[in-house]
């Protein structure tokens, strides 16, 4: 079974899976310049974005955060997918699917 957050959510409400810490995100792994560039390309081929615009990379250090932050992390989702039991779909398919939600 495939899902995306707020169906995870209704999921865990639903089947009362027992307290703690559960990390959910789509699989795979990206950076927000990565993840821009791909919105923006989607945005266009699926007629979503109709303005041309650059996507111009940076350093976290140029967005300082109070929050100290790892230069690289992902989220464990085992015991989410485990408790659940679903898989869990690529980032890039859902993306796809939310912007064709806007259309």
């Amino acid at each position: 079974m495939r899902v995306d957050l707020a169906q995870v959510i209704v999921s865990i409400i639903q089947k009362q899976i027992p307290t703690g810490v559960y990390h959910y995100s789509n699989e795979g792994n990206i950076s927000w310049y990565d993840f821009a560039c791909e919105i923006y390309t989607q945005g266009k081929h699926l007629n979503v974005i109709h303005n041309d615009c650059d996507i111009i990379p940076c350093t976290s250090s140029e967005f300082p955060q109070k929050a100290k932050r790892p230069s690289y992390s992902l989220l464990d989702k085992t015991k989410i997918k485990t408790a659940l039991q679903i898989m869990v779909p690529d980032w890039k398919e859902s993306l796809k699917n939310y912007l064709k939600e806007l259309r």
